[in-house]
């Protein structure tokens, strides 16, 4: 009844592994997280009845999980007739095999589960700690003959994974990185993109497409025990209340002119203030290479996603050109442009201090902006940091803090509500 899916060879081993782990990471593009798919649907045409467990460090719903990735791919494969997929579930009509999703917020919950054949443990450096890990597995070893499938991609030498089975090699365990170039579907655009992103920011290029890990660099404005995130329970508030406990939101930013597979990515980021406090809050990175129509309705959508008081961007590149698009599309959102007489590195070091001052912390795991921060020493040939440049004039619209000069950093050119 299966038809015969096309498994990387990198990935092959993974299909009867006499070992109980099996890793695979690297950097974007590799399409592992695709392989392991592939792999774990074979499974569930071909063997009868396995219970297959799907799991992030963070699920907020079904449709934050890997659920969405396996039904592209059954679409992908053309294999629609031979399974059931429901809100919950994607089940084998002819085997009886099905996938189940959970996150990884409360591993204790996942004790009780019996009769779990393989684990798929996804983005595997992202919100799972140690005492995770020490639930999940052994709750999955009992079972016997069950194996275990870990994709991610290297952030920090301390995250759980990478400690338990890159630095530290646990024994069973078959580890295969993979990067882009092994993927043999990546398209022309992508290869034009790494590649110039290979010339233009080699370091970025190494930890991003070639999953290297992330360091900071000395000298820059941001160190990693200065970035920090909210807790599981505090986000899961957050979400359940709708941002209540923000006073004010705002999206951010920093215009791309060009959409070329060459440009700079356009910075947009949303973040907030909370409520009679002095503390703020990144909500998103959506930071992405697109056309001003494209970022505009992003920011857009953002906008109305968390219901923000407005929104801010910076006007040194294209003028009015932001307000116009903008007011195209949607005359009465408030907006601000925001023009930068002062460098970079004068606009960042206020924001800088409040992240030092432990009053900003991150709602997710943003790798982009994070890299970003990490690296950014402010020298004039560093490349243009996008998602780094929209954080900052969030920051700086939410809070008091500015850059001081004789002529001080930054001023408004425009507030606007259409």
């Amino acid at each position: 009844m299966n038809k015969t899916l096309y498994i990387n060879p990198l990935l092959q081993p993974f299909l009867n592994p006499s070992e109980r782990f099996c890793i695979a990471y690297g950097g974007r593009a590799s399409g592992k997280s695709w392989g392991i798919a592939d792999i774990l649907l074979l499974k569930a045409q071909t063997e009868r009845n396995k219970l297959i467990l799907c799991v992030k460090g963070t699920m907020r719903s079904i449709s934050d999980s890997v659920k969405s990735l396996l039904e592209a791919s059954i679409i992908r494969h053309n294999l629609e007739e031979y399974f059931y997929i429901t809100d919950k579930e994607i089940v084998c009509k002819q085997s009886g095999s099905r996938f189940i999703f959970y996150g990884l917020q409360h591993p204790d919950r996942l004790k009780s589960l019996e009769g779990v054949s393989y684990l798929w443990v996804e983005e595997a450096t992202v919100d799972i700690t140690e005492a995770a890990l020490d639930v999940l597995f052994p709750t999955i070893i009992r079972n016997k003959g069950s194996k275990i499938y870990i994709t991610f991609n290297p952030k920090k030498e301390e995250d759980a994974v990478y400690k338990r089975f890159i630095y530290n090699s646990e024994a069973d365990s078959l580890v295969v990185k993979i990067n882009y170039y092994d993927n043999p579907y990546l398209s022309d655009e992508i290869k034009s993109y790494i590649e110039d992103m290979k010339n233009s920011n080699y370091k970025k290029y190494l930890h991003i497409f070639e999953g290297e890990l992330m360091k900071a660099d000395e000298g820059a404005l941001w160190k990693d025990e200065m970035i920090d995130r909210i807790s599981d329970d505090e986000k899961a508030a957050l979400l359940l209340s709708d941002f209540e406990a923000l006073e004010r939101i705002v999206v951010a930013i920093d215009p791309a002119i060009t959409s070329k597979i060459t440009s700079d990515a356009t910075g947009i980021v949303v973040a907030g203030k909370y409520k009679g406090r002095d503390e703020y809050l990144i909500i998103h990175d959506g930071t992405r290479i697109s056309s001003p129509n494209q970022w505009s309705a992003d920011a857009i959508a953002l906008y109305d996603k968390y219901k923000a008081d407005r929104i801010v961007a910076e006007t040194n590149q294209g003028g009015d050109m932001v307000r116009t698009i903008i007011k195209n599309k949607r005359h009465n959102i408030p907006y601000k442009g925001v023009h930068a007489s002062r460098g970079k590195t004068m606009r960042a070091e206020p924001i800088a201090d409040l992240y030092a001052e432990g009053k900003v912390r991150h709602l997710d795991n943003f790798s982009n902006l994070e890299y970003e921060m990490m690296t950014f020493c402010g020298k004039p040939s560093d490349k243009s940091p996008n998602a780094l440049d929209a954080m900052v004039w969030a920051l700086t619209e939410l809070s008091s803090r500015s850059g001081k000069g004789p002529k001080g950093m930054v001023k408004a050119v425009g507030q606007l509500s259409f």
